[in-house]
Protein backbone atom coordinates (compact mmCIF):
# COMPACT_ATOMS: atom_id res chain seq x y z
CA UNK A 1 0.00 0.00 0.00
CA UNK A 2 1.14 3.69 -0.78
CA UNK A 3 1.35 6.57 1.52
CA UNK A 4 -1.31 7.86 -0.42
CA UNK A 5 -3.56 4.74 0.11
CA UNK A 6 -2.43 4.16 4.02
CA UNK A 7 -3.82 7.95 4.56
CA UNK A 8 -7.11 7.28 2.98
CA UNK A 9 -6.63 4.02 5.07
CA UNK A 10 -6.21 5.77 8.25
CA UNK A 11 -8.93 8.30 7.10
CA UNK A 12 -11.54 5.41 7.09
CA UNK A 13 -10.79 4.04 10.10
CA UNK A 14 -11.46 7.35 11.58
CA UNK A 15 -14.82 7.79 10.09
CA UNK A 16 -15.60 4.50 10.43
CA UNK A 17 -15.02 5.05 14.12
CA UNK A 18 -17.30 8.15 14.03
CA UNK A 19 -20.55 7.02 12.25
CA UNK A 20 -20.10 3.75 14.42
CA UNK A 21 -20.24 6.18 17.22
CA UNK A 22 -23.43 8.09 15.85
CA UNK A 23 -24.87 4.48 15.49
CA UNK A 24 -24.66 3.46 19.04
CA UNK A 25 -21.61 1.54 19.02
CA UNK A 26 -19.46 1.54 22.55
CA UNK A 27 -16.38 3.06 23.04
CA UNK A 28 -14.73 -0.33 24.46
CA UNK A 29 -16.05 -2.41 21.43
CA UNK A 30 -14.41 0.43 19.25
CA UNK A 31 -11.29 -0.20 20.97
CA UNK A 32 -11.55 -3.72 20.67
CA UNK A 33 -12.27 -3.74 16.99
CA UNK A 34 -10.18 -0.94 15.66
CA UNK A 35 -7.22 -1.53 17.93
CA UNK A 36 -7.01 1.86 18.89
CA UNK A 37 -6.59 3.64 22.79
CA UNK A 38 -9.63 5.63 23.94
CA UNK A 39 -8.08 8.95 23.30
CA UNK A 40 -7.91 8.03 19.51
CA UNK A 41 -11.38 7.09 19.57
CA UNK A 42 -12.59 10.74 21.56
CA UNK A 43 -11.08 12.34 18.61
CA UNK A 44 -12.37 10.49 15.86
CA UNK A 45 -15.90 11.83 17.80
CA UNK A 46 -14.43 15.64 17.10
CA UNK A 47 -14.60 14.39 13.46
CA UNK A 48 -16.41 17.24 11.10
CA UNK A 49 -20.12 15.01 10.33
CA UNK A 50 -20.18 14.16 6.75
CA UNK A 51 -21.75 16.82 4.51
CA UNK A 52 -24.68 16.44 2.39
CA UNK A 53 -24.29 15.44 -1.35
CA UNK A 54 -22.95 17.79 -3.57
CA UNK A 55 -22.65 18.16 -7.14
CA UNK A 56 -19.94 18.87 -10.05
CA UNK A 57 -21.28 19.00 -13.33
CA UNK A 58 -23.52 16.38 -13.76
CA UNK A 59 -21.79 14.16 -10.80
CA UNK A 60 -23.64 13.52 -7.20
CA UNK A 61 -20.83 12.91 -4.59
CA UNK A 62 -22.62 10.86 -1.82
CA UNK A 63 -21.38 10.06 1.38
CA UNK A 64 -20.58 6.52 1.87
CA UNK A 65 -22.61 4.16 4.52
CA UNK A 66 -20.39 3.29 7.78
CA UNK A 67 -20.52 0.09 6.95
CA UNK A 68 -19.40 -0.02 3.44
CA UNK A 69 -16.62 2.23 4.96
CA UNK A 70 -15.49 -0.37 7.73
CA UNK A 71 -15.97 -3.16 4.90
CA UNK A 72 -13.04 -0.79 2.70
CA UNK A 73 -11.20 0.06 6.42
CA UNK A 74 -10.62 -3.85 6.71
CA UNK A 75 -9.39 -4.80 3.39
CA UNK A 76 -7.22 -1.80 2.98
CA UNK A 77 -6.04 -3.08 6.76
CA UNK A 78 -5.60 -6.76 5.21
CA UNK A 79 -8.17 -7.90 7.67
CA UNK A 80 -10.23 -8.84 5.02
CA UNK A 81 -10.25 -10.59 1.04
CA UNK A 82 -11.77 -7.97 -1.16
CA UNK A 83 -15.00 -9.52 -2.68
CA UNK A 84 -15.95 -9.26 -6.22
CA UNK A 85 -18.07 -6.32 -6.85
CA UNK A 86 -17.21 -4.73 -3.24
CA UNK A 87 -15.57 -0.68 -3.37
CA UNK A 88 -12.32 0.26 -2.97
CA UNK A 89 -9.82 2.23 -2.12
CA UNK A 90 -8.83 2.35 -6.34
CA UNK A 91 -12.52 2.97 -7.59
CA UNK A 92 -12.15 5.98 -9.91
CA UNK A 93 -15.37 7.41 -8.55
CA UNK A 94 -14.49 7.08 -4.69
CA UNK A 95 -12.95 10.36 -3.20
CA UNK A 96 -10.61 9.67 -0.68
CA UNK A 97 -10.50 13.02 0.55
CA UNK A 98 -14.34 13.29 1.59
CA UNK A 99 -14.78 9.71 1.45
CA UNK A 100 -17.67 9.93 -0.94
CA UNK A 101 -18.48 8.20 -3.80
CA UNK A 102 -18.79 10.06 -7.62
CA UNK A 103 -22.19 8.56 -9.44
CA UNK A 104 -23.69 10.07 -12.53
CA UNK A 105 -27.39 10.39 -12.41
CA UNK A 106 -29.86 10.40 -15.12
CA UNK A 107 -33.74 10.64 -15.41
CA UNK A 108 -34.05 6.99 -15.97
CA UNK A 109 -31.87 6.54 -12.68
CA UNK A 110 -33.98 9.29 -10.97
CA UNK A 111 -37.27 7.14 -11.58
CA UNK A 112 -36.03 4.55 -11.14
CA UNK A 113 -34.77 4.82 -7.59
CA UNK A 114 -37.96 6.57 -6.98
CA UNK A 115 -40.32 3.57 -8.08
CA UNK A 116 -37.92 0.95 -6.07
CA UNK A 117 -37.75 3.07 -3.02
CA UNK A 118 -41.69 3.16 -3.14
CA UNK A 119 -42.22 -0.39 -3.62
CA UNK A 120 -39.06 -1.01 -0.50
CA UNK A 121 -41.11 0.99 2.11
CA UNK A 122 -44.43 -0.49 0.98
CA UNK A 123 -42.69 -4.00 1.51
CA UNK A 124 -41.00 -3.14 4.79
CA UNK A 125 -44.33 -2.19 5.72
CA UNK A 126 -45.85 -5.64 5.27
CA UNK A 127 -42.86 -7.50 6.42
CA UNK A 128 -42.23 -5.86 9.46
CA UNK A 129 -44.06 -6.01 13.30
CA UNK A 130 -45.83 -3.06 13.93
CA UNK A 131 -44.14 -2.55 17.30
CA UNK A 132 -40.48 -2.16 16.21
CA UNK A 133 -38.70 0.92 15.92
CA UNK A 134 -38.33 0.34 11.69
CA UNK A 135 -41.82 -0.02 11.36
CA UNK A 136 -42.60 3.31 12.87
CA UNK A 137 -39.84 4.87 10.69
CA UNK A 138 -41.48 3.43 7.19
CA UNK A 139 -44.82 4.97 8.63
CA UNK A 140 -42.89 8.37 9.40
CA UNK A 141 -41.48 7.79 5.78
CA UNK A 142 -44.76 7.50 4.00
CA UNK A 143 -45.66 10.62 5.65
CA UNK A 144 -42.99 12.52 4.37
CA UNK A 145 -42.60 15.25 1.02
CA UNK A 146 -39.95 12.90 -0.01
CA UNK A 147 -42.70 9.97 -0.39
CA UNK A 148 -44.74 12.24 -1.93
CA UNK A 149 -42.41 13.46 -4.85
CA UNK A 150 -41.28 9.70 -5.24
CA UNK A 151 -45.05 8.70 -5.78
CA UNK A 152 -45.30 11.62 -8.28
CA UNK A 153 -42.29 10.55 -9.77
CA UNK A 154 -43.27 7.38 -10.39
CA UNK A 155 -46.60 8.24 -11.58
CA UNK A 156 -48.51 7.09 -8.61
CA UNK A 157 -50.98 9.51 -6.87
CA UNK A 158 -49.71 9.79 -3.31
CA UNK A 159 -52.98 9.78 -1.88
CA UNK A 160 -54.57 7.45 -3.35
CA UNK A 161 -51.17 5.34 -2.60
CA UNK A 162 -50.67 6.02 0.87
CA UNK A 163 -54.70 5.67 1.78
CA UNK A 164 -54.45 2.07 0.23
CA UNK A 165 -51.32 0.90 1.97
CA UNK A 166 -53.17 2.10 5.24
CA UNK A 167 -55.89 0.01 4.17
CA UNK A 168 -54.03 -2.75 3.84
CA UNK A 169 -51.74 -2.14 6.91
CA UNK A 170 -55.77 -2.37 8.88
CA UNK A 171 -56.90 -5.50 7.02
CA UNK A 172 -53.72 -7.22 8.39
CA UNK A 173 -54.28 -5.99 12.16
CA UNK A 174 -51.05 -3.62 12.02
CA UNK A 175 -51.43 -0.07 13.37
CA UNK A 176 -51.26 2.77 10.07
CA UNK A 177 -51.05 5.42 11.56
CA UNK A 178 -48.76 7.32 13.89
CA UNK A 179 -49.80 7.62 17.40
CA UNK A 180 -50.25 11.73 17.88
CA UNK A 181 -48.21 13.24 21.11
Amino acid sequence: MNKTQQKAASRLRDYCILRKLENGAQKPYLKRVFGVPSEHIDRCENLETSKPPKFTGDLLFHPIDHDILFDMWREASGLREREKGDMTLLDPGFDQESLTIAIRWNNDDVDEFCYRFVQFIAERLDDQNDTSDYYTECLETIESDFFAACCKVSGLDYERYVEALRFKLKQCGKKNQLTQH
